[in-house]
């Protein structure tokens, strides 16, 4: 995949805060599994308004994703190669959790997790 430019001109405010992120890495010979819970607040303009949640992550396979520690049904989110996006979330303030895995020896792009160097 080449990279993708990305121009100041096309940032915009997110309409959540993060306001702290907690990971449980297991890496292991062929994949690791990470395990992240993520304290979540909506902009005080969106409050009480129905709004996706994207996150970016590529060659990601999700497992299992919740919200307010109940476990999501496929339909309440969307996963491409590129992201994960929640759909609908109504509350403002929330606490995510995700389940994956990833294959650090076919990441080839030098970011997020990677193999380097001989096995």
């Amino acid at each position: 995949m080449e990279p993708k430019t990305i121009y100041l001109k096309d940032y915009r405010p997110s309409p959540f805060l993060i306001d702290a992120i907690s990971l449980d890495v297991r890496i292991q010979d062929e994949s690791t599994e990470v395990s992240s819970r993520l304290e979540v607040v909506k902009a005080k303009e969106l409050h009480g308004k129905r709004v996706n949640l994207e996150l970016n992550g590529e060659g990601i396979e999700v497992l299992k994703v919740g919200l307010n520690g109940k476990v999501l049904s496929a339909s309440d989110y969307q996963v491409s190669p590129e992201k994960l996006v929640l759909l609908n979330v109504l509350e403002d303030k929330f606490e995510v959790t995700i389940d994956s895995r990833i294959y650090p020896e076919k990441n080839k792009s030098g970011e997020g997790f990677y193999r380097s160097g001989p096995q």
